[in-house]
């Protein structure tokens, strides 16, 4: 027989009929300690990790590491103090900068006053009205920065002035012959003296002549003098002189150097050149061993420094053409 379908239970008593919706709930996740603490766990776990990557990293390259900090970031103590520092060193170049450009005019204009000496010189010019113009423009100026250097070289130029006058009132300036008798006055009288001890038939001693009595006209700051070697035995055998001519260089009356005949001063260029050398050669001589105040020739890059390219031109010529009519020997001499 056919099975009829059974119908289902009827609901309990006290208990209300659920729909299959309300059987499912939405669950608050920050209820109850479990998700919490997975929640936490989780976050714990990956901020372990990246600190351990981090770590790993900063070990294998340390600067990379580097945070700034107020002491060493661009408003820190370290970072104003690294500032100043390098401020203080561009201050000390920019000093020292300054320093060697002064220092390099000064020089320029200290080598300008020797050439314009050494041109002096050459002219057997004197040099006492240059020295008077020269002392009243440096009192006229008004440069502030160089006052002091003014002052000195002022009193430096009054004193040679007052130097060169004594030494011209005791003989100085002039080539002169004198006796036996007058040898230790002359020779004590001055704090530079060249003697030359001569004889009058030697040929090199009348070249040794012309060459110092050009000398003497251009350096009045020494005393130049000559004795006849014959007429002077006693100081020819106290100073041991062998060869002629010899020239005596005394400090305070003690002799300290000397040029025998023409060593070291000779050219060795053409027949007879041994004895028609430049008075220069026998003049940079004396400077060496500081029987003069020496000056060296002014270069031609100097000229035209001073002078400008033609005009430097012009001046090297004339002097050139000056320094060729002192330097030729015309006398008639002969070797007795």
């Amino acid at each position: 027989p056919p099975r009829c379908a059974r119908s289902p239970p009827p609901p309990l008593p006290g208990k209300p009929k659920m729909s299959k919706a309300a059987k499912f709930q939405m669950v608050d996740p920050t209820e109850g300690g479990l998700i919490q603490q997975m929640m936490h766990q989780e976050v714990n776990d990956r901020m372990g990790k990246a600190v351990e990557d981090l770590a790993e990293k900063y070990a294998k390259n340390p600067q990379a590491g580097a945070v700034e900090t107020s002491e060493n970031g661009p408003t820190g103590a370290a970072y104003k103090a690294q500032n100043a520092e390098r401020a203080a060193a561009r201050q000390e170049q920019q000093r020292q900068s300054n320093e060697r450009a002064r220092a390099e005019a000064e020089a320029k204009m200290q080598r300008a006053e020797e050439i314009a000496t050494w041109e002096a010189q050459q002219a057997g010019a004197e040099s006492d009205d240059d020295d008077e113009e020269l002392l009243r423009e440096l009192e006229e100026g008004d440069d502030h920065e160089l006052q002091k250097l003014r002052e000195a070289r002022i009193a430096e130029m009054r004193k040679a002035r007052n130097q060169h006058m004594e030494n011209m009132a005791k003989g100085h300036g002039q080539y002169r012959e004198i006796v036996q008798d007058e040898f230790l006055p002359e020779v004590t009288g001055s704090l530079r003296v060249i003697c030359h001890f001569y004889h009058r038939e030697f040929t090199k001693c009348q070249v040794m002549d012309m060459h110092l009595e050009r000398i003497a006209q251009r350096h009045a700051e020494t005393k130049f003098i000559k004795i006849n070697a014959e007429k002077a035995p006693f100081f020819v055998q106290k100073l041991a002189i062998r060869t002629l001519p010899t020239a005596v260089y005394f400090v305070d009356g003690v002799a300290t150097e000397r040029q025998v005949g023409f060593e070291g001063i000779r050219d060795t260029n053409g027949e007879g050149a041994e004895e028609t050398f430049p008075t220069e050669n026998l003049e940079r001589r004396l400077g060496e061993i500081g029987a003069i105040d020496y000056i060296a020739p002014p270069s031609s890059e100097e000229y035209r420094e001073l002078y400008g390219k033609q005009m430097a031109h012009h001046v090297t010529a004339g002097l050139q053409e000056l320094s060729m009519d002192d330097d030729c020997f015309t006398g008639d001499i002969n070797q007795a």
